[in-house]
């Protein structure tokens, strides 16, 4: 920028942006390495990066202009697919780099809830969980033949574990989503612990959670001795 001064006259010129910037292409595919329309990428951690973020045309390509150069890394994601970070790639000044992602396809999850006697049972909640991210439950009940399935996981392993109010709770299974294979899931022998809650000047509390740290099952087919818990339990309506 150019700026024309007289007379001792002081000019306030702004911000004069030095760095060195190029262009990166990233080329989204899917696992058999067509095209994905409409991906969004973002390039991660580019400070003052606040551009709208771009979409993938027709030919799975997002050509990033005006990028810092260095190694930069992108995040891509897409309906139907599971989000991925990629890179880093060298961005070369006043050059175009390439780099090409992979996205792989949301997954699922099915299995079934049986009791201690092996029979498939109705309305058991199956909870379903990322490996180590307890706080990212998903919840739902299990269909007349006991079965359930979840759908649109990305990729990865869950915990899924089982629980109804006449059985004990099941043993935490470690899956990977899109596996082929139904999961079985036994409840254990058990029955009801019936209490009351009550607050410090004796009266009836009726939004709690208690929880059971530890249980260990009787025991039973496929359960062992395996301790369980922790287990959460919300008051009876």
């Amino acid at each position: 920028r150019e700026v024309a001064l007289t007379g001792g006259r002081r000019e306030d010129v702004g911000d004069i942006d030095l760095t060195q910037r190029g262009a990166l292409t990233v080329t989204v595919l899917d696992p058999q390495g067509e095209a994905v329309k409409g991906a969004y990428v973002d390039p991660v951690g580019v400070v003052g990066w606040g551009r709208q973020r771009i979409k993938t045309n027709d030919q799975g390509e997002a050509r990033l202009q005006r990028v810092p150069v260095g190694m930069v890394s992108v995040r891509v994601w897409a309906q139907r697919y599971s989000e991925a970070v990629a890179g880093p790639a060298e961005v070369v000044a006043d050059e175009e780099s390439g780099l090409t992602v992979t996205l792989a396809p949301l997954q699922g999850l099915v299995g079934v809830v049986l009791d201690p006697e092996g029979e498939p049972i109705k309305g058991a909640r199956v909870a379903l969980h990322p490996e180590g991210m307890p706080q990212s439950v998903n919840t739902q009940r299990t269909r007349r033949d006991g079965s359930f399935r979840f759908e649109g996981l990305d990729q990865g392993r869950y915990e899924v574990s089982a629980t109804h109010l006449k059985f004990g709770p099941s043993r935490t299974l470690l899956a990977r989503a899109g596996e082929e294979e139904t999961l079985e899931l036994r409840l254990s022998a058990g029955g009801a612990i019936e209490g009351v809650v009550l607050a410090p000047d004796g009266a009836a509390v009726t939004r709690f959670t208690v929880v059971v740290e530890s249980f260990t099952p009787a025991p039973g087919p496929g359960l062992g001795d395996q301790a369980l818990g922790p287990q959460h339990f919300l008051p009876r309506r």
